[in-house]
């Protein structure tokens, strides 16, 4: 019998924590953010002085090519990193313009070929909720290989984008000699909010081959925007499987 208890409270002792070993920290959650690279290309000037903006107003700006590069993260439950989703409008007035609506719009959605069904899903669902309105009227969606290069120099003003043969921006950083008036400023901010922006040099924005039956190419303008994005993920929706449910 001594035996026997002594054996219990040894075998008690060699499972009791050590003081000097702290308990293991509880996993940490995953953090729920989506991030990313984006590109936009107006077909009117954004960096301007305001005199240059005003004759513009109405006239040019009406078209324009949205680009998400997304590098991490998930949307609503499904991951996108990786992919890439731009988005081709064209509108009634000039985007931007806050005394004039631009409305109405048609929009061709551009999602990466390579998305599964639930992730080209997630990409509409993305897209429609950072552009609202603007973004409002897509009249056609197309798969195709999307490209986006941001680390094409130092200063971090150039750019190449590239979906297929529908779509391409090249960028450069903007230059003392690029300046008109003397006092340009960011007249037009971008079309989504973004967590890091700046203008840059629209070298070329092209469009073609969509139903929007209208291509453009814009050459030489002071007319993009480079920038960053990190959003707070929407939670995945919760399903429950008809056979899960219980009557009361």
């Amino acid at each position: 019998m001594k035996t026997l208890l002594a054996g219990l409270v040894a075998l008690a002792f060699a499972r009791a924590p050590s003081a000097a070993e702290p308990a293991a920290a509880p996993p940490r959650a995953l953090e729920a953010k989506l991030r990313g690279n984006y590109l936009e290309a107006r077909t009117c000037d954004v960096w301007v002085g305001a005199c240059f903006a005003n004759s513009e107003t109405s006239e040019q700006g009406r078209q324009a090519t949205l680009v998400w590069q997304f590098t991490e993260g998930a949307w609503k439950g499904v991951e996108l990193a990786g992919l890439s989703a731009a988005l081709i409008v064209t509108a009634k007035s000039t985007l931007g313009d806050p005394y004039h609506s631009p409305l109405p719009v048609r929009d061709v959605l551009l999602v990466d070929e390579r998305a599964s069904d639930a992730q080209k899903l997630a990409l509409r669902d993305f897209v429609a909720l950072q552009t609202g309105e603007i973004g409002g009227n897509v009249i056609e969606e197309i798969a195709t290989p999307i490209t986006l290069k941001v680390d094409c120099c130092d200063r971090e003003g150039c750019a190449k984008f590239a979906a297929g043969e529908i779509a391409k921006i090249e960028t450069r950083c903007l230059h003392a000699e690029d300046k008109v008036c003397g006092h340009e400023e960011t007249y037009y901010p971008p079309l989504v909010s973004l967590a890091d922006k700046h203008a840059v040099y629209t070298v070329e924005h092209a469009v073609k081959g969509t139903l929007l039956d209208l291509a453009w190419i814009d050459r030489d303008s002071r007319s993009a925007f480079l920038g960053k994005f990190e959003l707070e993920s929407p939670a995945a929706p919760r399903t429950v499987h008809p056979d899960e449910v219980k009557a009361r």
